[in-house]
């Protein structure tokens, strides 16, 4: 395909699902985005407007809500038929491309697609595209209070099991990796290969921290919540498997989990991360 070029409405349609795919829950303009430089074509917002509003009616894609910084309601769309979805490859759009198109323009994207894609895409008898795990133990020092969002007397508490403090990093660590991996042109989706073992501690460095209520839908805030935190100095340990080939590099992963990494409530603004240490297991 010439960079540059334009596509039509329907050509468009195959684009935005093949885009929900392999990058998890794209907004518009992330859409735009890596059609414009990733597939390099040439379109504007409207016109994926229009392929995104086209395919959900036939029921391919879905719409899923989240807010900005600023508490305003942002659209973001993912692949509805779950099929389609786990694990995100090509060869599941051609289960999708039938009920989109069945034109020759199909195929010709399909094999544009395939080229941007990873490699080992062909299946039959092959080892996974994705595999070769490896563990390392790591440990953070937390630079500013990670909180707890766990709403209880009035104020939000971190979570406890068995009369221990429970970071769930599993959850916590593969959210506060997305952005990370996306800068890395990693499809989010993929944070399903990684595993982080859960943390029990026992902990005495206990802080309040006084947050204000974040407007919704440009409502105004409605006062103040006192969100319990694990205190600055603190060390997290835990272990991480994930996988060498058809994700990215040892080193890079590790380099990508140092990079700024917040955990627990207000995680924009607390849960600062350090990683001290990184040890091959």
């Amino acid at each position: 395909m010439e960079k540059g070029r334009k596509v039509d409405r329907t050509t468009m349609g195959v684009l935005v699902v093949y885009v929900c795919q392999i990058e998890g829950r794209p907004t518009i303009k992330e859409m735009k985005e890596t059609i414009t430089k990733r597939i390099e074509v040439d379109t504007n917002t409207k016109q994926i407007k229009d392929a995104v509003l086209a395919v959900k009616k036939r029921g391919l894609l879905s719409v899923n809500y989240d807010t900005d910084d600023r508490g305003r309601s942002v659209e973001r769309f993912s692949v509805k038929d779950v099929r389609w979805t786990n694990p995100p490859e090509l060869a599941h759009m051609k289960a999708v491309l039938p009920k989109l198109m069945e034109t020759e323009e199909a195929h010709i994207i399909q094999k544009e697609m395939e080229g941007i894609h990873e490699e080992g895409q062909k299946k039959g008898g092959r080892l996974p595209d994705i595999r070769d795990y490896v563990k390392y133990r790591i440990k953070y020092k937390i630079i500013t209070p990670v909180l707890g969002g766990n709403p209880d007397d009035g104020g939000c508490k971190l979570r406890r099991l068995n009369g221990k403090t429970w970071i769930p990093m599993n959850l916590w660590m593969k959210s506060a990796l997305k952005i990370n991996l996306r800068e890395r042109n990693v499809p989010v989706a993929k944070t399903q290969y990684l595993k982080f073992s859960e943390i029990f501690m026992e902990t005495k460095n206990l802080v309040e921290v006084a947050c204000p209520v974040a407007p919704i839908a440009g409502r105004p805030g409605t006062g103040i919540t006192v969100h319990e935190g694990i205190g600055c100095g603190e060390e997290l340990e835990c272990t991480v498997s994930f996988p060498t080939r058809g994700f990215m590099d040892e080193e890079k992963f590790i380099e990508c989990l140092g990079d700024s990494v917040h955990l627990g409530a207000k995680h924009k603004e607390y849960g600062l991360l350090e990683l001290i240490d990184a040890t091959k297991m």
